[in-house]
């Protein structure tokens, strides 16, 4: 979201990896926005080797173990305000997987430590 008074900061950490095996972002909506362009660059970063602004019904899968990804912000055009509405799915496969009773249990443990 980007309003007057809200910065549309989209990926505060930069260029990152989520640590999973494989990444999908899909945009359900853009509206009243610019910026928002997704990129993909070399692990440990760099100048980005993919970029797009991904529109409405647009997705972009890729392989988290072997790249860095980032989004721009974005800024609204009007005073209205704006947004970029997401979807953000990360792919293990089943025996890396990251949810469940003893996941939840592993992180809060570490978390208590």
């Amino acid at each position: 979201m980007s309003t007057p008074d809200v910065e549309g900061v989209a990926a505060p950490e930069g260029p990152h990896r989520d640590g999973h095996h494989y990444g999908i972002v899909a945009v359900t909506r853009r509206h009243n926005i610019s910026g928002g362009e997704t990129q993909l660059m070399p692990l440990g970063g760099g100048e980005p080797f993919f970029r797009t602004t991904l529109q409405d019904g647009q997705a972009i899968a890729f392989d988290d173990r072997l790249m860095f990804h980032h989004v721009t912000d974005i800024e609204h055009l009007t005073d209205e305000g704006g947004h970029r509405d997401v979807w953000l799915v990360a792919v293990n496969p089943w025996d890396e997987r990251r949810y469940g009773a003893e996941y939840e249990a592993a992180v809060l443990a570490d978390a208590k430590a």
